[in-house]
């Protein structure tokens, strides 16, 4: 009787240690899996911010790129900055349409008060970041918007980089006279003012150059100056590329009412002509001027020719042609937790 009862204990023991082995296979089952599971949602969570945070931050970028702000003349400082939206697009004062350019006041406005501008209404707040636009011609200044550095530890670095063409906005183009005409331009198309030396003789005479045989000649550009233009702005003559291997070229400016015959030699820097166009003017408000450009008509020593007007005490570093018009540059907007 003892026997059988010590044999019916002994298999319920052996059960319950199974029964216990089983929970605690079961145990550590569901917790490796509830470990998974939260690992797995974690990393779902994290690449839902990533993701989320990359949108905002492109979908901003990009109204930053291609709108003017609000009101479309932030810039000029009429609000105050915290009724401003920015946007660096330019906007055409004559159609009143948004051009795909740049501009480089509202560039710099932004770069003044770069946290108070973006923090909360072009990137979440606490969000990092850092703005640089960097020509394409590497003789051209790059621009520093914001020029923070994230540290080696930071997480999700987020890098927009855009193609884009930027108005540096320090100087106007009055004229410019190009080595070679379009193709399929007529030299009426290309010339249609006659030159006021064309019925002249001797010295004074310019015949046309004649592009097509390689001969040399004169191309002359009328443009129109101002007093303000003079008294405000610094005005010069220039060459792309600035030191040319035509030893012939030489150039001339005057008006009708007062034609030179005194050539001047291109240097192999901007040379200043408010003084000369001031005494061409004399008294007018303003005045047509003439610039006569002679050269061999060569084609491996062609030259283009531009008059513009820059900002008064501009340095000379940065008299240059690429001025004159919008430059193809980078964007690069980092961003960063």
């Amino acid at each position: 009787m003892l026997g059988k009862d010590f044999l019916e204990n002994k298999g319920g023991q052996v059960l319950s240690m199974d029964l216990l082995l089983a929970l605690v296979i079961i145990s550590v089952f569901l917790g490796v899996s509830a470990n998974a599971l939260d690992l797995v949602s974690s990393k779902m969570d994290e690449s839902s911010y990533v993701y989320s945070l990359e949108r905002i931050t492109t979908d901003n970028a990009n109204i930053l790129l291609s709108t003017p702000g609000t009101p479309e003349d932030w810039e000029e400082g009429h609000q105050s900055l915290s009724m401003v939206k920015p946007g660096l697009a330019e906007v055409d004062s004559v159609t009143g349409t948004v051009n795909k350019t740049l501009s480089m006041k509202k560039i710099s406005k932004l770069g003044e008060n770069y946290h108070e501008l973006m923090d909360g209404k072009v990137l979440p707040f606490g969000l990092n970041s850092s703005m640089i636009i960097s020509p394409r011609d590497s003789s051209l200044e790059s621009v520093t918007i914001n020029n923070q550095e994230h540290p080696e530890d930071a997480k999700d670095i987020l890098i927009i980089n855009r193609t884009i063409m930027c108005d540096y906005m320090i100087a106007n183009i009055l004229t410019s006279i190009v080595s070679n005409q379009p193709s399929g331009t007529s030299s009426d198309l290309y010339k249609p003012l006659f030159c006021p030396h064309c019925n002249l003789t001797q010295n004074f005479k310019h015949p046309r150059e004649e592009s097509e045989n390689n001969k040399p000649g004169w191309k002359c550009k009328p443009f129109i100056v101002t007093q303000n233009d003079i008294n405000t702005t610094d005005i010069y003559i220039m060459t792309d590329p600035p030191q040319i291997m035509d030893e012939s070229a030489c150039w001339i400016i005057d008006s009708t009412q007062n034609i030179s015959d005194s050539p001047m030699i291109f240097k192999s820097s901007p040379y200043r002509l408010n003084e000369k166009l001031s005494e061409l003017m004399g008294d007018k408000d303003n005045a047509t001027i003439w610039v006569h450009v002679f050269s061999s008509g060569n084609t491996d020593e062609a030259f283009n020719v531009y008059i513009g007007s820059f900002l008064k005490n501009t340095s000379l570093e940065k008299v240059k042609p690429q001025y004159l018009s919008p430059q193809p540059c980078n964007f690069i907007f980092k961003v960063w937790i």
